[in-house]
């Protein structure tokens, strides 16, 4: 992996090197004494999903597109079609 000043300097795709466990930081796992109200059995969650990001940057991506904001995933063409013919008949 190649690396400097904290920015990655591989030259290109075909040369990217995944990270791997010896590429990371010192990790330190910290117990929380305060259970949750919200939680099961007072859980709490540990980290944010990485699926949330996903539809988010879809949304987006339709909106910078297409200018128009999509609420549903997925979108279906119909769909998008309805958000800018109604973005087209307010201008």
């Amino acid at each position: 992996m190649h690396f400097a000043g904290g920015t990655l300097t591989n030259p290109n795709f075909l040369e990217y090197v995944f990270p791997r466990a010896a590429d990371l930081p010192p990790l330190e796992a910290v117990i929380v004494e305060h259970p949750s109200e919200y939680g099961p059995f007072g859980a709490r969650i540990v980290g944010e999903p990485p699926i949330t990001a996903g539809a988010a940057a879809i949304a987006n991506a339709i909106r910078d597109a297409a200018g128009v904001r999509v609420a549903d995933l997925p979108v279906a063409p119909e769909a998008l079609w309805r958000l800018m013919r109604d973005r087209a008949e307010l201008s």
